[in-house]
């Protein structure tokens, strides 16, 4: 663990802390402030809109590795796209129940 987490959160994550709050001491280019103030707006907010924050990230993370892929292979079909973010995202083995290897060789 840094010891930034554990300067600003202990030692370990106890389940009073917010889980983004613990996660986000990971990322080095924010202050310690802005991490606090980051947890604290989290948990104003309800259930629903946390779960609508984490679906904007989550489909932000899906285009980034499409146009990734895309730009690595411009050649690869839609379907093929698709089947090598699901790759990324979510591993190998998975990918491949939901696409077939042949879209992943």
């Amino acid at each position: 663990m840094p010891p930034r987490c554990t300067a600003l959160y202990g030692a370990s994550r106890s389940a009073s802390l917010p889980r983004a709050a613990w996660y986000a001491c990971w990322v080095f280019d924010t202050s310690p402030a802005a991490t606090r103030r980051y947890g604290q707006l989290l948990r104003q907010k309800c259930g629903v809109e946390r779960l609508a924050l984490a679906a904007a990230l989550t489909r932000s993370v899906r285009q980034l590795a499409e146009a990734g892929i895309r730009s690595e292979q411009p050649e690869l079909s839609p379907r093929q796209v698709q089947a090598r973010v699901a790759e990324r995202m979510y591993g190998t083995a998975t990918a491949r129940r939901l696409f077939g290897s042949d879209l992943l060789s």
